[in-house]
């Protein structure tokens, strides 16, 4: 703190100071606003490459707005992105809308949704997978497991079939 005002003070005192120190103040702002450019331009090409079905792209967006990383943090628009990329089998975005759907973040908790997602994801081999399978099978009945292998052999024949 002593050093800025050190700065401060020497400013006050001498023009050339003075000037030096507007110099510095404005390319640090020319610098700020550069790095904002730069970072509305990656996130704006993350999006359009998510749009066009690009599906690390559409993780990266899940990623994003579930963090809040350059846009504003929203667990609807993270689930939606990592559904997006989980219906083309990334493995990391099937284990995030896993834990959305379990959680009922951004999206009505649905355990059978879950356990398909968390499941999938475990067979890519996804070991944070496995809490979330351990949380929901401590809460799911039989049944309701039953239903959830059922739409994990329905999702994983529809992608065979393709």
């Amino acid at each position: 703190m002593s050093f800025f005002k050190t700065i401060i003070d020497s400013a006050q005192s001498s023009p050339a100071a003075r000037a030096a120190l507007k110099k510095a103040f404005e390319v640090a702002r020319n610098v700020r606003h550069s790095l904002e450019n730069l970072e509305t331009t990656a996130v704006n090409e993350v999006l359009e490459k998510a749009r066009s079905g690009d599906a690390n792209a559409q993780h990266d967006c899940g990623e994003m707005y579930y963090l809040g990383t350059s846009v504003p943090q929203d667990d609807t628009e993270a689930a939606a992105w990592f559904a997006k990329a989980a219906e083309q089998n990334h493995r990391k975005a099937q284990s995030s809308l896993a834990a959305l759907l379990a959680l009922g973040r951004g999206i009505s908790r649905d355990d059978r949704e879950a356990y398909k997602w968390a499941r999938l994801a475990s067979e890519h081999g996804d070991a944070n997978t496995e809490k979330t399978l351990e949380h929901l099978t401590a809460r799911m009945s039989p049944e309701e497991i039953s239903i959830g292998e059922q739409r994990v052999d329905e999702f994983n024949h529809q992608k065979a079939s393709l």
